[in-house]
């Protein structure tokens, strides 16, 4: 007779961070909730789905995920804290049966709060150091003091922090984690992959001879664009930048560009839809990154499988996705050493041609699935042949 754990259909609770809207998705490029159908879709064979996010109405994602938005109040900001404190109860009345919750950051203290109260496993994934970032990059050393009490909570109660690299499982082990695991970030290889059609876009931006450079994300204070902006006014070459993406420092780098006299080099795209980023990685003769933190870069794992090589400042997450001189170049955070490393780079043509294999060496999907699926196995006491 089969046990009968074995026969129930279990439950996985994923629980975005508290400042994670899907509305927010909608309201822009839609990005946010196709990585979720995308990487929720990978667990429906296994397990009932559940995602809890912090709005206040609820989306159709998938016949197999049930969304249940779990905050409380929209207005005035109140969702982050409502989401925050009170998501606990509406994750804990659904941890019915044999279940985990698993967190997409540290930032989640209700999804551990509510596995502590209902006594089942937990899982958090740890991509970046949060606290560090909201009080020396955002500036708030009283708001960056409760993001280190909440961090630190979640990472010393969760049963297993999985996290993206042997640096970040350094620290999490010296932060009180009681286990660590490594699963590195992924990426669809069938999307993102090189050769692809990018004549109509170089002819949309009137590209003819000019290298391009390229950087896609938020245009956030942590990114420090503005190193990018001084680098780039340094070099002696043709060349465009390409700046992909929006956010809150948008009008002050044009206006920064302008004051460099660059602005005719620089094109700001705003947000381009999802189906258009593994062109413009392609069209890009290099990726550029000059955060000052960073997790694991999933744009430059996706453009290394584009065969785009790229220049990175030395920093968590990108040290550890950029092999220094054979998938790009590592650099400090002096607009003249990124200059030289940006020349550099572009002139070792050696450098593409290994993109694409490393990335599909280190970062397969079906791979890190699979780890990912054996960890959730193990704390669900599944047998190895279900799922």
């Amino acid at each position: 007779m089969m046990n009968r754990m074995a026969q129930e259909r279990c439950r996985i609770l994923f629980v975005t961070s508290f400042d994670t809207r899907l509305i927010d998705s909608v309201n822009t490029d839609g990005s946010m909730i196709r990585l979720l159908k995308d990487f929720l879709r990978v667990y429906e064979d296994m397990c009932d789905l559940f995602l809890f996010t912090g709005d206040t109405r609820k989306f159709e994602l998938a016949p197999t995920v049930v969304h249940v938005p779990s905050a409380f109040f929209q207005r005035f900001g109140l969702w982050h804290l409502s989401y925050a404190v009170l998501s606990a109860f509406k994750i804990a009345r659904r941890l019915k049966g044999n279940s985990l919750v698993r967190g997409f950051c540290a930032a989640c203290p209700g999804a551990i709060l509510a596995a502590k109260i209902k006594r089942k496993p937990s899982i958090v994934f740890y991509e970046y150091n949060w606290a560090y970032q909201v009080t020396y990059v955002n500036k708030g050393r009283v708001i960056g003091t409760v993001a280190r009490l909440i961090e630190d909570y979640v990472i010393k109660n969760a049963n297993v922090v999985v996290t993206r690299n042997e640096s970040l499982e350094k620290e999490l082990y010296q932060r009180g984690a009681k286990r660590v695991a490594i699963i590195p970030l992924t990426f669809d290889e069938d999307v993102f992959r090189p050769g692809l059609r990018v004549t109509e876009l170089k002819k949309r931006y009137g590209i003819r001879d000019e290298k391009i450079l390229m950087f896609i994300g938020r245009l956030h204070p942590v990114k420090r664009l503005d190193l990018l902006l001084k680098a780039v006014q340094q070099l002696e070459i043709k060349f465009k930048l390409f700046i992909v993406g929006t956010g809150e420092l948008e009008d002050q780098l044009k206006e920064m560009a302008e004051s460099l006299g660059v602005a005719d080099k620089v094109l700001f795209t705003g947000a381009v839809p999802y189906s258009d980023v593994p062109r413009f990685m392609n069209m890009a003769d290099l990726m550029v990154m000059t955060s000052s933190i960073e997790g694991q870069p999933r744009v430059l794992i996706e453009a290394m499988s584009c065969g785009t090589a790229a220049v990175g400042t030395n920093v968590f997450g990108i040290r550890d996705t950029i092999i220094d001189g054979v998938t790009g170049y590592l650099t400090s955070d002096d607009p003249a050493i990124i200059a030289k490393k940006i020349s550099e780079a572009l002139e070792n043509e050696a450098l593409p041609q290994m993109c694409r294999s490393v990335a599909l060496t280190k970062y397969s999907k079906k791979e890190c699935a699979s780890k990912e699926k054996a960890l959730f196995k193990e704390l669900l006491g599944l047998d190895n042949q279900q799922g």
